[in-house]
């Protein structure tokens, strides 16, 4: 095969081309539902994290049934349920320590179907900011730290 073949190859298999994929398929969906995808708790360590087995698991259950003409119900159902799982995350937190406001921020929230998903949920109990450019670690993390207030007993 061509040398320009397998270096085609490789850059439609990178991560942020098949990211780039997946969200361009879910902008796709014209309606406001798609297909539920679960994502299922575990406990590592004494912390909560989404067992992906699972979530991967119930991914290749769908895709075996949905017709290629659903693609895009699968790829916005995939960000919906994750922005719903988020948000109600959100909210034990609030249950437990009290948010009076939300900030999306990160690279990660780039994804417009995720971030439009979530800012849906989460904007109607909580003041909702969203920064792209501002990423969650160093001095970022422990500049936002200093925001959150333990409600008081």
């Amino acid at each position: 095969m061509p040398q320009q073949f397998w270096a085609y190859r490789r850059s439609t298999n990178s991560i942020q081309y098949l990211n780039d994929a997946l969200i361009a398929k879910a902008l796709q969906n014209s309606g406001q539902k798609g297909h539920r995808v679960d994502y299922s708790l575990d406990m590592i360590d004494g912390k909560r994290t989404i067992e992906w087995a699972k979530t991967l698991g119930s991914l290749m259950s769908f895709r075996l049934v949905v017709d290629e003409s659903e693609l895009d119900k699968l790829a916005f159902g995939i960000m919906d349920s994750l922005a719903d799982y988020i948000a109600n995350w959100i909210e034990r937190i609030d249950e437990t320590t009290g948010v009076k406001a939300v900030v999306l921020a990160g690279s990660d929230f780039a994804n417009e179907v995720l971030t439009e998903r979530l800012s849906l949920r989460v904007g109607k109990n909580f003041n909702i900011t969203v920064n792209r450019q501002l990423e969650l670690d160093s001095s970022n993390l422990s500049a936002g730290a200093l925001y959150l207030k333990m409600r008081r007993r």
